[in-house]
């Protein structure tokens, strides 16, 4: 996996798009009262945060050509039924003395329908006005015109007359007169130590067949979920971190013999030599501390040759790429990007670099692992991954090869090479298949290249999981132990809003959490919602019962920031209380070369496994066993509870992801409570509380996370 996620933009740029959803996918959408400012800007210069460009044709958002005020203007395309629409994610309650308002300008003369998108559906009336040509007209419409704006999601203007490739331009568009102080109702919180059963609804994309999923409490949090890729020894000794994952795209291709890697497409497809007995290394030092090791073994067929200064696209041979380095071992060297004039040169002679290898060369190197460190059952490595995101190969090492994988290659590798891994150390357990994430779960990449979606072609982990089953009952051996996935919102982990990142982690369970300007729910969950560990999970249930669940890479964003932590601090929650068998965050320290160690383990990510693994500094942890707990609006306070042991203390973590203060109510323990904080305003620390009211007369201070602890 490389830092950037190259290769899922490339993908991205693949997808056929279909018709705008509009207003069907936004039904979902949380209501919020309580503005206090005069109006809400849409659009001056650029969009308003908290507003995605969803129009349904050609847009440039900073067009010079026609500008009313300010330096840019919206510039739209329009044929017939075509349109511009400015929505968000969460929806505001407005007055209906409030007041749209907007400069609009045509190319030739236009009839203009404007309408406005609520949580509910489409307003109730649309406003059609007439735009002359050539010249700026100034609109005012009120709310109450357009049926109000309770719920209120976005605006859009459609071309209703025939004119064919017209050009319409927008500028300073604000609703005005929409001041406020209605408060947020209060956030009701409540635990019960009793059994409950949470019931999720979900649908099936291909089919449209709706069908529910049960988590049943309280139930066992796996210790496995606190992992890391890559753990570095700080981290690992302070932590107990439970297991730690040899991972990523440049491991696809390490050799053992030789102690030497690829990068692939994440650095410039340069061979990168490795301390001699890396991978021996790494398991001794989890070894050390008590930390299970996921060994990640190359499926791809091929791996680093061991010349250490070599690359697939040397300048001297393919000239004239876009971006280049000296190889850090052979200065003279030049390694290119195998990007030319924004083409990707493709597959290259493999001899430059790698050397071809299959089964055997895996079955000899978990043998070498066996000898230095014992089998699975006695100490050693514990579990191996099938590869690495095998969707990505044609992009992320397509300078070996440029043809996507099939689900048919994908899975007969993983039978083929889990038999071989099993025959050497029948205990070790098998992940795979290690799949990228988004569509990969539904289509394989030949699929995916070819325009197929859901419903068109076998959902690829019924698929799977169903051949992997046939497998075991054909081998008289399980094959595989654990369904490894990865998980990423690209409109996260690279950037995005803080209250974007907040809201971003119900993608892992929240099957009313489908926002449309992700591309995985419009164009394959087709606006229902991820829902990403009870779909899953039922999967798994329904194909092939006793697996287990992995999710070896997920990342939220923001590692350095406090609201990065926090959203890390909710994730860890999520995983407990979802019933998630394993999880390894992907902030590999093998990806920082300056850093030092310490530093980098107080990135405020992993403080958010502090609050669960040793929020006191003398090893205090979040209970073992999980804890029906509610809160009456989870998009404004998250909170999981958990007790130690069958009979022991309760701890529960409760996350206020809002930016106002919150008061701390809580139903189901009444006796007063000690807590630890973490304030995304003070991400260096997590302080002590002493003694802390759950009546009410306490809060929870904006952006931060209250861990409470109760004596029974």
């Amino acid at each position: 996996m490389n830092s950037l996620r190259l290769a899922h933009r490339l993908l991205i740029g693949s997808l056929i798009l279909v018709a705008p959803l509009l207003w069907c996918s936004r039904a979902a959408a949380k209501a919020h009262s309580g503005l206090t400012e005069a109006e809400i800007a849409i659009y001056t210069d650029s969009l308003a945060e908290g507003f995605y460009n969803w129009s349904w044709t050609s847009t440039n958002l900073q067009s010079v050509e026609q500008v009313r005020q300010g330096k840019y203007a919206v510039y739209g395309r329009l044929n017939r039924f075509e349109g511009v629409y400015f929505g968000r994610n969460d929806a505001l309650n407005l007055p209906l003395q409030g007041t749209l308002v907007f400069s609009i300008y045509s190319i030739s003369p236009a009839e203009i329908a404007v309408q406005l998108s609520t949580a509910a559906g489409a307003g109730e009336d649309r406003v059609l006005i007439d735009v002359p040509a050539g010249r700026w007209k100034e609109v005012a419409i009120s709310l109450s015109e357009l049926g109000g704006a309770d719920g209120f999601t976005g605006v859009w203007w459609q071309q209703v007359n025939d004119n064919d490739k017209n050009g319409l331009y927008l500028d300073d568009i604000r609703i005005i007169g929409v001041a406020r102080t209605t408060p947020e109702p209060p956030v009701r919180l409540s635990v019960t130590t009793e059994p409950r059963t949470i019931v999720r609804q979900i649908v099936d994309p291909a089919s449209g067949v709706s069908y529910t999923t049960e988590v049943l409490f309280p139930k066992r949090i796996s210790e496995d979920i606190y992992g890391i890729n890559f753990a570095p020894n700080t981290l690992r000794e302070e932590l107990g971190i439970p297991v730690s994952r040899w991972g990523g795209n440049a491991v696809e291709r390490y050799n053992y013999q030789t102690s030497s890697s690829n990068q692939g497409q994440d650095w410039f497809f340069a061979n990168n030599p490795m301390a001699p007995g890396a991978d021996s290394t790494f398991e001794s030092e989890n070894q050390l501390d008590g930390t299970d090791t996921i060994m990640t073994v190359p499926l791809i067929g091929w791996v680093s040759s061991g010349r250490q200064g070599s690359c697939s696209y040397p300048i001297n041979l393919e000239e004239f790429q876009e971006r280049s380095i000296h190889h850090w071992v052979d200065q003279t060297l030049v390694c290119g990007n195998g990007y030319r004039a924004g083409e990707f040169i493709g597959p290259v002679d493999p001899a430059r670099t790698s050397i071809a290898v299959d089964e055997d060369f895996v079955a000899g190197w978990v043998s070498t692992l066996v000898s230095q460190h014992g089998s699975a059952s006695s100490g050693g490595v514990e579990y191996y991954a099938l590869g690495n995101e095998p969707g990505l190969w044609h992009s992320t090492h397509g300078d070996l090869q440029s043809r996507a994988m099939s689900r048919d290659d994908i899975i007969e590798r993983n039978i083929r090479y889990a038999r071989t891994i099993k025959s050497v150390d029948p205990a070790a357990e098998i992940l795979g298949p290690v799949l990228w994430g988004a569509s990969s779960y539904y289509v394989s990449s030949d699929e995916l290249l070819a325009g197929q979606r859901p419903g068109h072609v076998d959902y690829f982990l019924r698929d799977y999981l169903t051949r992997m089953k046939r497998a075991e009952q054909t081998h008289s051996r399980r094959l595989l132990d654990r369904l490894a996935v990865n998980f990423y919102d690209e409109r996260v982990y690279d950037g995005g809003t803080d209250e974007l990142r907040l809201e971003s982690t119900r993608h892992l369970w929240d099957s009313t959490y489908a926002p449309s300007d992700w591309w995985v729910t419009r164009d394959f969950l087709y606006g229902h919602g991820s829902a990403l560990i009870p779909r899953l999970r039922s999967a798994v249930d329904e194909f092939y019962p006793g697996t287990k669940l992995a999710l070896t890479e997920y990342h939220f964003g923001g590692a350095d920031t406090g609201v990065g932590g926090l959203a890390q601090i909710d994730a860890l929650g999520i995983f407990g209380r979802e019933g998630l068998d394993m999880a390894t965050l992907w902030e590999p320290y093998a990806d920082y070369v300056t850093t030092p160690e310490v530093e980098f383990a107080n990135k405020p990510v992993f403080r958010a496994f502090r609050m669960y693994r040793n929020f006191n500094g003398e090893g205090g942890r979040f209970g073992t066993v999980s804890l029906f707990a509610e809160s009456s609006d989870e998009s404004r306070v998250s909170i999981y509870a958990a007790r130690h042991g069958t009979y022991g203390a309760i701890t529960l973590m409760v996350v206020n992801k809002t930016d106002s203060v919150i008061p701390l109510a809580l139903e189901g323990l009444s006796s007063p409570a000690s807590g630890f904080r973490f304030l995304a305003d003070e991400p260096d620390k997590i302080s002590k509380l002493g003694r802390v009211a759950v009546d009410g007369s306490d809060v929870l201070p904006r952006y931060s996370a209250t861990l409470l602890l109760f004596s029974d």
